[in-house]
Parts: C-alpha cells; sequence; structure tokens
C-alpha cells in the first residue's frame, strides 16, 4: 500500500540531477540524490525499474519513482481522467514532466516525498498533485502540503498496523 504523489513540471524548467541536488542542500533538505557524476548536468531522470537511489538522513534509501513526459494522446497512467474527476485544474499537464513518487510506511519515504515534491513545485515552478486530499496546486498548495504529508504519514501508519493486526487474527 503507498501514496502517490504527483508534480507536472514545465518541459523548459525541467531540471537536470545536479539543479535538483543544489536545490534539496540550498533548502537544507535531509535529501540527496545518487546520481552518477557523468549524469549529473543531464535532465533529471530515473532508471525503468521505477527506483530512485536517495541519501535521506545520511543513510542510502530507495523510493518508488518515475517521470515520464505527459502525452496527452497516450495518458498511460490516465492522470488527466483521475484529476478531471477530481476537479483539479489539467491545464498544468500540457507539455509537463510528470514526476511520481510513492510513500510507503518506512518514514524515510515520506521524508523523500516532502523534500522532493517542495523542491520541484518552488523552485522548478512545478504543479504539486495530491490524489489523497484531492487537491493541487502552486505557492500556497506547497506551503499547505507538509502539514498534509503528516497526517496521511499518520493514517498510513494505522492501515498498515491495522493490516498487521488483521493478519496476525487470521493466523491464530
Amino acid at each position: 500500500m503507498g501514496y502517490i504523489y504527483k508534480v507536472a513540471v514545465p518541459h523548459e524548467r525541467w531540471p537536470s540531477a545536479r539543479q535538483l541536488d543544489a536545490a534539496l542542500v540550498a533548502a537544507n533538505d535531509p535529501v540527496r540524490l545518487l546520481v552518477k557524476p557523468f549524469t549529473s548536468k543531464a535532465p533529471f531522470e530515473i532508471c525503468a525499474a521505477e527506483r530512485l537511489g536517495l541519501e535521506v538522513g545520511g543513510e542510502p534509501h530507495v523510493v518508488d519513482a518515475r517521470e515520464y513526459l505527459f502525452d496527452p494522446d497516450n495518458d498511460t497512467f490516465e492522470l488527466r481522467d483521475i484529476m478531471t474527476d477530481c476537479g483539479m485544474d489539467t491545464a498544468p499537464l500540457a507539455g509537463a514532466h510528470i514526476f511520481s513518487i510513492t510513500a510507503h510506511g518506512d518514514g524515510r519515504d515520506w521524508i523523500a516525498v516532502r523534500a522532493l515534491v517542495t523542491r520541484l513545485v518552488t523552485d522548478f515552478g512545478g504543479y504539486g498533485i495530491d490524489f489523497q486530499s484531492g487537491l493541487a496546486g502552486c505557492g500556497d498548495w506547497v506551503d499547505a502540503f507538509g502539514d498534509r504529508l503528516g497526517h496521511q504519514q499518520e493514517a498510513c501508519h494505522k492501515m498498515v498496523a491495522q493490516a498487521v493486526a488483521d493478519n496476525a487474527a487470521k493466523s491464530a
């Protein structure tokens, strides 16, 4: 089980790995990208296995993530439909790079989500998308995102604890 967050970043503002990592450092976020030096000037991208290597609080960590260029004629992940159903503005999707990250039960996932989503929205003109709350936006949206994220993390931990308890009861 995981909570998925997305950011639509205008194509012309999509950062290189070096730029994104520099933004994380400048904001004193406890997250760093683990990027090979020779690729750091290239546009930021995530491997085909949809795993992103990070350093969170000084320790290596891997999160489920993907990035892709939004194609309105081939909306593989039905992003436009989901956003429309939630009443979200879909205009920011046009020509955007989409960054998607999933937080599971590990606290480092949530730290990574907060840092990466905030930097992509704040520093690179992204449009944050939070399907759990049904909210999307920029500026004020990202200011309130941290609070919402904390509540969602608590809810996730409760669901995981309940699932563990249910499985234990079935095994007894």
